[in-house]
């Protein structure tokens, strides 16, 4: 609501919204936004000459901010998505993340300072410190540091964490109205990180000077991104799958397909490399039947059985890949590998996995055979070559005893 104050203070004439504001008379008039607390919109200015038919809003623009992340496929080249609001990653990917914030259109109005700032939150336990904090004023990166200040403040009072990149003064910049300034930078998820539905949020708001009558500042709203991750279940079983019959003492190795440009997760090297795969853990279950794998993002993954217990045979390696459905819109996540509810999929080779995609995880068994079938899945096993060994043994028997035949005639 604003308010006109006409000349000597003698009378006055209010309207909200966008009605128009009546006076009588040429001459200057005071305008005085009435309205306490304004956060994301600015006050109106206060002083207005009137010679002719002025048509005057309650309030001029306001600063808009957004925040986006992108998303990278680890097994697929050139797969990085544009900006957007979700995205899945692997625990210990650094994660790249754009704030923006566009300055209102009355930006010339402001006398120095202007205050600009960006705030964003995180959770310490899912997400890291930003790296490599990078500022553009209308895509041109501002080299002067002196320009502004970046800052990691201690833990907020709703429990989080975040970082400043404060403009004291965006007048000391090249920046006009309308003028787009954002931040990139990385973070690193961390082994804190929610699996599943819940995601990691991230969030952020502008906060900037909004009265170009004093030095009030207003906030916009804030704006989230988030991040998830899953995690694959296996369990250990003996020759069939039953309470009774978990099986302890294997060896497994989960891998994941690289992409062509051989780019490697974050700590591994080329002699983790195996065959195009990179390994991601190997779990020993000397007293365990089951084994987990925490923080996966979507990609090509391979499953090894690197030593069975003894007496059991390996399973042969099984190969599959995690797929995602993301309300981008409604920032939430709608199923992984394309499944809506719990239910089996096939993980190749005839494995099948059920998926829980609240709690983001691939679940599957795999059976160990007892004795010495050789290999337990899609071989021919060594009762075939024990037969042609026999065959092998009883032809050279019989060209002996023909042999000796023969000699005894001459």
């Amino acid at each position: 609501m604003a308010k006109v104050i006409a000349k000597n203070l003698s009378e006055t004439v209010a309207a909200t919204g966008k009605s128009p504001l009546s006076v009588t008379g040429d001459g200057y008039y005071f305008v005085k936004d009435v309205s306490t607390g304004l956060t994301s919109d600015t006050y109106s200015k206060y002083i207005l000459q009137v010679c002719n038919d002025v048509s005057i809003t309650a309030k001029d623009t306001t600063t808009t901010s957004k925040k986006e992340v992108k998303d990278t496929n680890d097994s697929t080249a050139n797969s990085t998505s544009d900006w957007q609001n979700t995205a899945d990653y692997d625990i210990g990917d650094a994660v790249p993340f754009k704030l923006t914030g566009t300055v209102a259109s009355d930006y010339a109005d402001y006398s120095a300072p202007y205050y600009f700032a960006f705030h964003d939150k995180y959770v310490k336990t899912e997400l890291g410190d930003p790296q490599n904090v990078k500022v553009y004023i209308d895509g041109n990166e501002v080299t002067d540091k002196t320009l502004y200040s970046v800052t990691t403040p201690a833990e907020r009072t709703d429990g989080t964490y975040g970082f400043d990149v404060v403009f004291s003064d965006l007048k000391k910049t090249n920046a006009v109205a309308k003028s787009v300034i954002t931040v990139e930078y990385t973070s690193e998820l961390l082994e804190g990180a929610n699996i599943g539905s819940k995601g990691n949020v991230n969030t952020s708001n502008i906060e900037f000077s909004n009265n170009s009558n004093g030095e009030q500042h207003g906030t916009t709203p804030d704006d989230t991104v988030i991040v998830f991750t899953y995690k694959l279940d296996v369990n250990k079983y003996a020759d069939s799958v039953a309470d009774t019959n978990k099986l302890n003492g294997a060896t497994f190795s989960l891998y994941k397909k690289i992409a062509a440009d051989g780019t490697l997760p974050k700590g591994k090297t080329t002699a983790d490399v195996v065959d195009g795969y990179v390994l991601i853990g190997k779990i020993t279950g000397t007293d365990k039947s089951s084994f987990e794998w925490k923080g996966l993002d979507d990609g090509d993954y391979k499953l090894v059985e690197d030593t069975a217990p003894t007496g059991y045979n390996k399973i042969d390696p099984i190969t599959f890949t995690v797929t995602s459905v993301k309300d981008d819109a409604g920032k939430t996540l709608t199923s992984i590998n394309g499944i809506t509810s719990t239910g089996e999929i096939d993980l190749g080779t005839q494995q099948k996995a059920s998926v829980d995609t609240p709690n983001g995880t691939i679940s599957t068994n795999v059976v160990d055979k007892s004795g010495s079938t050789l290999p337990s899945t899609g071989g021919m096993g060594i009762a075939p070559f024990l037969i042609i060994g026999c065959g092998i043994a009883a032809v050279a028997g019989v060209g002996l005893h023909m042999t000796r035949a023969k000699r005894e005639e001459a």
